[in-house]
């Protein structure tokens, strides 16, 4: 059932009383003169009118009250999601912290259609890239990584290579820097490499102990640099225990 604002149905029921008292009574009253009667009812008519303002007044203030509560209330909601989001952070953070110590072991796999990169001579290619080693000291990992490549031109890689990474405890990013032996072959063709391997990454953690790790890394070929040289972006999933 529709609700009628007080502002509405009382008015309009003083107006429809004032009318009907009006219509009925001043006709038969003859101790006022018509100036009075009309003056009278004039007052009644501007007095009904003064109570609609009072009363619609009265009702938009509330209307605020209950918006500015429910934007108060809105309001709260949101800090309350954003401080247990920070508070989870904050836990993720210090999780990171306490698996980026000494004497913690580390794998890591880029699964196959995960590494992605592009060269000018190889084009694009997919493949897998496995990584493991522990942190000889906080912060400080050295690692060993296995990686193999379908390349599209029909060119095939495989690579073993060691890394030296160091991870900034507090935001989970790292920096590594290796060296890797990488054979490259195909229907005529092999040719062996030595690269500088660079890398930046993110240690995103899902967990206490599990990570979702994207990152960039450059090949730096020592011999033909701008034919075997590489710039790909790999997401891998790791593991610290």
């Amino acid at each position: 059932m529709k609700k009628y604002r007080k502002s509405i149905w009382l008015p309009v029921a003083l107006l429809v009383y004032t009318t009907a008292m009006a219509v009925y009574f001043i006709p038969r009253n003859t101790e006022i003169s018509d100036t009075e009667k009309y003056l009278t009812v004039g007052l009644s008519y501007m007095i009904i009118a003064l109570l609609w303002i009072v009363l619609r007044k009265k009702e938009k203030a509330e209307e605020r009250r209950e918006r500015d509560l429910e934007n108060k209330k809105l309001n709260d909601n949101i800090m309350k999601k954003i401080l247990v989001s920070l508070m989870l952070l904050v836990m993720t953070a210090l999780s990171a912290h306490a698996q980026f110590e000494k004497e913690v072991w580390y794998v890591n796999a880029s699964l196959t259609g995960l590494d992605l990169s592009h060269s000018k001579n190889e084009g694009t290619n997919f493949g897998f890239a496995l990584t493991g080693g522990a942190f000889v000291a906080d912060n400080v990992a050295v690692l060993l990584n296995f990686k193999g490549n379908y390349v599209e031109h029909g060119m095939d890689e495989t690579s073993i290579g060691a890394q030296g990474r160091y991870y900034f405890s507090s935001c989970g990013i790292y920096g590594g820097l290796g060296m890797a032996y990488k054979h490259l072959s195909c229907v005529g063709f092999k040719k062996n490499l030595v690269c500088l391997t660079p890398e930046v990454g993110y240690a995103f953690f899902l967990g206490r102990n599990v990570t979702i790790e994207p990152s960039v890394y450059y090949d730096l070929s020592f011999s033909d640099i701008s034919e075997f040289s590489k710039l790909g972006f790999k997401i891998g999933f790791g593991v610290y225990f």
